[in-house]
C-alpha cells in the first residue's frame, strides 16, 4: 500500500485514465438501459472500465476493484472504486458535461482521488491531507465564501429511481424558495467538483453510489469544503450496493442546507 503521500502514484493514475481515454471518440448516438431509461451504459463506459481495471491493478498489486459497471466490492484491502463515465446520458445526447472518477478507497477512507472531465480538459488529483494538484496551472481549487443561502447556487441531482422524486423535487423546491438559483448538470461527479472549484456553493443529490462520491468528495475536502448525508452526519460506505443522500457544500452553507434536507 503507497502512502498517502505518493504523488508518484496520483500522477500514474492521471496516466492511466488519459491513457484508456486516448482515441476514443465520445460521439455516441444511443446507449443499453440498466436501472431504468435514464440510467445508460454504453461501449465507451464498458471499455473504459475495462481497460482501468487493468492498469490501476497493475499499478498496485494485491488491490481489488469496484467499477459501476462491472462490479466488486469493497475489499479489505487497497479497492479501485471507479466511475468510467459520470454523465452517460449526457454523452449520448451530445451534452458536453461529463466525467472519469477513480479513488483509493484503503482501511475506510478515501486516500487518493483523479477525476478526468472529459470536456473541460481538467484533470485533478487529490491525496488525502496532502491537497490537490490541476492539469491547468491556474487553477484554484478553493470553496467559496458564501455564508448566506439567500446568495448561494446550488446544484441538484436526480435519481433514477422515479418512485425518489417527490421527495427530491420536494427537497429542491424547499432550497429553490431560500437560494438564489438552482443547476442540474447530470454529473455528481463534476456538480461536486464545482463545489470545490467555488463554482457553485453545494450540491444536493439523494441516490448516489460509491463510484459518485468518492473521488470527487476527496477533492472536495482538500478544497476546504464539507461531504456528509443530508443529517449532517459522516458518510459511511459499507459496501458497493450502498446508496447515500449527499450534502457537499463551501462549509458555510452546510447546516442551513442541512436544516432543510434532515427530516423533521
Amino acid at each position: 500500500m503507497p502512502k498517502n503521500h505518493d504523488w508518484d502514484l496520483a500522477e500514474e493514475v492521471a496516466q492511466a485514465v488519459e491513457s484508456a481515454l486516448a482515441g476514443r471518440s465520445l460521439e455516441v448516438t444511443d446507449g443499453s438501459e440498466k436501472s431504468s431509461s435514464a440510467d445508460l451504459v454504453t461501449e465507451i463506459d464498458l471499455a473504459l472500465e475495462a481497460d482501468l481495471r487493468e492498469s490501476l491493478t497493475h499499478l498496485l498489486p494485491g488491490s481489488s476493484f469496484l467499477g459501476e459497471e462491472g462490479g466488486g466490492e469493497l475489499g479489505d484491502g487497497p479497492t479501485w472504486v471507479v466511475d468510467p463515465v459520470d454523465g452517460t446520458t449526457n454523452v449520448v445526447h451530445g451534452y458536453p458535461v461529463a466525467a472519469v472518477g477513480v479513488a483509493l478507497w484503503s482501511e475506510g477512507e478515501v486516500v487518493l482521488a483523479a477525476v478526468r472531465d472529459l470536456f473541460r480538459g481538467l484533470s485533478v488529483t487529490a491525496i488525502e491531507g496532502e491537497g490537490i494538484r490541476s492539469s491547468t496551472d491556474d487553477q484554484i481549487f478553493d470553496v467559496s465564501e458564501v455564508g448566506d443561502l439567500s446568495a448561494a447556487l446550488i446544484g441538484i441531482g436526480l435519481p433514477y429511481d422515479r418512485s425518489e422524486a417527490d421527495e427530491m423535487f420536494g427537497v429542491a423546491r424547499k432550497i429553490f424558495e431560500r437560494c438564489q438559483d438552482l443547476r442540474r448538470g447530470g454529473s455528481a461527479i463534476l456538480d461536486i467538483l464545482d463545489v470545490a472549484m467555488g463554482r457553485l456553493d453545494a450540491h444536493v443529490e439523494i441516490d448516489l453510489r460509491p463510484w459518485d462520491v468518492m473521488a470527487t468528495g476527496l477533492i472536495l475536502e482538500e478544497s476546504g469544503g464539507r461531504l456528509t448525508d443530508w443529517n449532517g452526519d459522516e458518510i459511511v460506505w459499507t459496501g458497493a450496493s450502498d446508496t447515500k443522500r449527499v450534502l457537499a457544500s463551501n462549509g458555510s452553507l452546510h447546516d442551513q442546507i442541512s436544516a432543510i434536507t434532515s427530516p423533521p
